[in-house]
């Protein structure tokens, strides 16, 4: 690597045999670094005087903190939408750079030893998406001047997740590193993802250099001679990339990714020294000489190196013959320093044996028109036929359909081939996609749109022709409409059909008959009827004409027809019109149904206005009274005339009718409401199992409908479920119905299961009468079979025998069934005296069998009784003592039942 420019001194040194000798080849200090590239030879660069403020990116505003930061360099920016990064030690650092190679190159040259002190420039390297570093020139460069760029850069592969890399830099294959001009001053980037050279943008294309990329420093240097002047200069991708850095635009991954550091642009004349070339690597005469823009003095030594490996040929000459340097590969990057006797001067140049694949643009032959090739990369000379011929004219027109081998030479040196297929003749342009206006009035004209772009356009299957897309105000009927583009080729005819306007508008509609007051003075403009631009005329087809203000006539027929977009309809509506000093009008009766189980309802009287006369221009009021509606009373008139409500029975309703020309008649609207009929049908009625129930509807109704489908005013069920039944009432002139939805439910007598008791006391027993589960009516309970009670609990019952009664609330049955209540002594005295002598259990009295036994408190029996058998508190013939005493009773039918009572002497 280059070591970084310090100082200006003298570098030649005879003296000691210690210090390094920075031009004879030798490693003079035995430190195992020979000439430039030891620490103690050091020299300025020629070039260091750069049209480029802040060169090597050591100058910023603040330091990065994230990507995207190129701006902090100042006066770098972004040249296009992509934006570039700002590399510094002193804040943002890619972490990639531990990622590659640190021992395969010269001492110091690697990506993470800059060459010139902390900052950087970087910017992705992709196709189709590139970042380019945008400058302003300190001083404008004048338009035909020989310059240079002289350029560090690294390559190496952008990775932004966390995943493997996808590609490496060995993948990338040479590509032309390419340097733009501007001839303006613009802060703005160029708003674009590719090269900034295409149409409309003021950046062209300076100059390029083949860059192989290496994840190591590496001069590169761009000779060029600009054809207009020039302010800016922008530095990334040339107009097409190789195939290897094609990278999906939303891909997220790695990308190719590129290192820029000390950018020194300017002219040769400039420059204190600068490197001109003659003959050709290809040829194998190449020759480099450097020039010195300010003289020498005293001895003159020049010492040669490629990629910063010396060169020993004639240190006294300014030229270095390529042909016979020691290096068998010739093209890279070379550099000279020059000694005299005072100062050092450094200058380079880059070689290119490598010529990049050729870059290309073909337009396919169409119809008559041949096709062309366009070799779009820079050379000396182009060829389609792999060389057998060469043009200076890298434009091919025409070429015939195939496969050609497109290759380019540039000082000699033929570059790879590029397959370049041309496509087969077009026979037509595609078929225009076509929409129209169609004709939508009596004017039968529309448009014709055709959506695509071309040179020519034709309605009349080409016997004439247009520029204009757009055939407007097109008599309805068929088209052949062709396009053509700039070469001639034609699309096939598309035919278009701009269908005849059809008048389907229908006359104006209204009363064919219409009353007027004769102080109305009415003309044929006050005829109401519906329609859009009415016209009048004295006949139903030609005719006249009538103005509006034509008076109207007793008895007289006249015609009308509406317009719609100036389209007149083709019949014409005839209104005969009367003219008295009253109004066509009469009275009108009609009855009406009342609501269901309603004895009133609400209407609009305005409903019957039609009943009462056939126009409908005449103004209504509704009055309660003759006189109210003669004398215009307001408390007798009926403003809620469009909710009133009518009450069972009759109500007569008088109407004014007037019209605009002070005529008026009272006529009587007689409205009778009659009760719906009366349906007598509980909503839940039950039905007893096993049984049939009748249903009765009532009598006297004229009509029936049920909806078992039968029609009798009764029906007979024996399933439960909803049932709905409508009746009807003929009232003269109107029928009223009513309807009823009930429901059928199933009932039964109950069965009792079980009587669940607790007794064993004299007037404190409780019972629960438990019924089963097919028991599905509702029931009420009883202990008399007259009082019934809801709840099936009876409580504070007396010992002894009792009648239990379930009974039906449906009717559907009555059942019974007798209890008995056990009862016994708490305690017997067997003195003699003739009360509680015995002890034993009252009241069994049942269809079951008893058995008691008597135990002493330590379990001996004592007696045993059957039902109703007592105990006179003996045992084995002797008197037991007063105590307590257990017994247990159990029943025939598996029920026992313990306690105790005392013995008292």
């Amino acid at each position: 690597m280059r070591v970084p420019i310090l100082t200006i001194f003298l570098l030649f040194s005879f003296h000691a045999s210690a210090q390094e000798i920075c031009n004879n080849g030798i490693d003079d200090n035995g430190n195992d670094l020979v000439d430039i590239i030891d620490g103690g030879c050091r020299c300025n660069s020629a070039v260091s005087k750069s049209l480029i403020p802040n060169h090597d990116f050591e100058d910023y505003t603040s330091c990065p903190n994230g990507s995207s930061q190129l701006y902090k360099a100042f006066p770098w920016v972004q040249g296009t939408s992509g934006n570039p990064s700002y590399i510094n030690r002193c804040g943002y650092v890619l972490p990639d750079f531990e990622n590659y190679p640190t021992n395969n190159f010269i001492p110091n040259d690697e990506i993470e030893y800059f060459p010139s002190g902390n900052g950087i420039a970087g910017a992705i390297m992709s196709s189709p998406y590139s970042q380019y570093i945008k400058s302003t020139l300190t001083t404008p460069i004048p338009a035909q001047t020989d310059a240079q760029l002289s350029i560090s850069v690294a390559a190496i592969i952008y990775k932004n997740n966390a995943g493997p890399y996808e590609m490496e830099v060995e993948d990338l294959e040479p590509m032309d590193l390419t340097i733009y001009g501007s001839p303006i001053i613009n802060d703005l980037p160029f708003l674009t993802n590719t090269n900034p050279d295409i149409p409309g943008s003021p950046w062209i294309k300076l100059g390029t250099a083949v860059y192989v990329p290496k994840p190591n420093w590496h001069v590169t240097t761009i000779n060029f001679t600009t054809p207009i002047e020039i302010r800016e200069v922008m530095i990334g991708a040339p107009e097409s990339l190789p195939d290897s850095y094609y990278v999906p635009l939303m891909h997220i991954g790695s990308y190719p990714y590129f290192l820029y550091d000390e950018v020194i642009v300017n002219t040769l004349a400039e420059s204190d020294a600068y490197i001109t070339r003659s003959g050709s690597l290809c040829s194998d005469d190449m020759s480099l000489t450097v020039h010195l823009s300010n003289p020498t003095t005293g001895n003159v030594a020049y010492q040669w190196f490629k990629e910063s490996i010396p060169v020993y040929v004639n240190g006294s000459s300014p030229t270095l013959d390529i042909s016979n340097s020691i290096f068998a590969v010739k093209d890279g990057t070379y550099e000279v320093i020059i000694y005299d006797d005072t100062n050092c001067y450094k200058a380079y140049y880059t070689l290119n044996l490598i010529t990049p694949n050729p870059t290309v643009k073909v337009k396919p032959p169409s119809c008559n028109n041949p096709g062309t090739i366009l070799i779009t990369s820079i050379a000396d000379e182009y060829s389609i036929d792999n060389g057998e011929t060469w043009s200076t004219d890298p434009f091919f027109d025409p070429v015939l359909a195939g496969t050609y081998l497109v290759v380019t030479k540039t000082d000699g040196c033929v570059s790879s081939i590029r397959n370049v297929i041309v496509p087969a003749r077009a026979q037509n342009l595609p078929a225009p996609l076509i929409t129209t206006n169609q004709p939508d009035s009596c004017a039968d004209i529309g448009d014709i749109i055709v959506n695509a772009a071309a040179a020519l356009y034709s309605f009349d299957n080409g016997e004439t022709w247009t520029s204009t897309n757009t055939l407007e105000d097109a008599p309805a009927g068929d088209y052949l409409v062709l396009m053509e583009d700039e070469t001639g080729c034609r699309s096939l005819a598309q035919a278009i059909t701009l269908e005849s306007f059809t008048n389907n508008y229908a006359p104006p509609s209204g009363d064919p008959e219409q009353y007027f007051c004769i102080s109305e003075n009415a003309t044929v403009g006050d005829i109401n009827l519906t329609g859009l631009s009415i016209l009048w005329y004295d006949a139903p087809t030609g005719g006249n004409l009538l103005p509006t203000s034509t008076p109207v006539i007793e008895g007289q027929t006249y015609y009308a027809s509406q317009s719609v977009n100036n389209c007149e309809s083709i019949t014409r509506f005839a209104v005969t019109t009367f003219i008295s000093t009253t109004l066509n009008a009469a009275g009108y009766e009609t009855t009406i149904c009342a609501n269901d189980n309603d004895e009133n309802v609400y209407i609009n009287l305005s409903d019957f206005n039609s009943n009462l006369t056939p126009s409908t221009t005449f103004i209504f009021q509704y009055y309660n009274s003759l006189n109210g509606a003669e004398n215009q009373i307001l408390d007798d008139e009926i403003f809620n005339f469009e909710d009133f409500e009518l009450l069972i029975g009759g109500k007569t309703i008088y109407v004014r009718i007037s019209n605009q020309g002070g005529c008026f008649k009272i006529v009587e609207l007689l409205l009778n409401m009659v009760s719906p009929p009366l349906i007598d049908i509980k909503d839940n009625i039950a039905l007893c199992e096993g049984k049939d129930l009748t249903i009765n509807a009532g009598i006297g109704f004229d009509e029936y409908l049920w909806s078992t489908n039968e029609t009798t005013p009764s029906i007979t069920v024996n399933q439960p479920g909803n049932y709905t039944v409508t009746v009807s009432e003929n009232h003269e002139n109107i029928v009223c119905t009513s309807t009823k939805t009930f429901t059928v439910f199933s009932s039964n007598t109950a069965t009792i299961t079980e009587i669940l008791n607790s007794d064993w006391n004299n007037d404190k027993n409780t019972i629960v009468i438990m019924l089963s589960e097919n028991s599905i009516g509702d029931y009420e309970y009883s202990l008399d079979g007259i009082n019934f009670q809801e709840s099936n609990t009876f409580s504070e019952l007396n010992g002894g025998e009792h009648i239990v009664y379930v009974r039906d609330k449906n009717n559907c049955g009555i059942i019974d069934k007798t209890i008995y209540l056990l009862m016994f002594p708490k305690y017997f005295t067997p003195n003699g005296d003739s009360f509680n002598d015995t002890w034993g259990v009252k009241f069994l009295k049942s269809v079951e069998t008893y058995t008691t036994e008597i135990y002493d408190r330590y379990g001996r029996l004592l007696k045993t009784l059957k039902n109703s058998e007592t105990w006179d508190g003996n045992f084995n013939g002797k008197q037991l003592p007063s105590t307590d005493y257990w017994f247990q009773i159990s029943s025939s039918d598996g029920k026992s039942y313990r306690s105790h009572f005392s013995l008292k002497r």
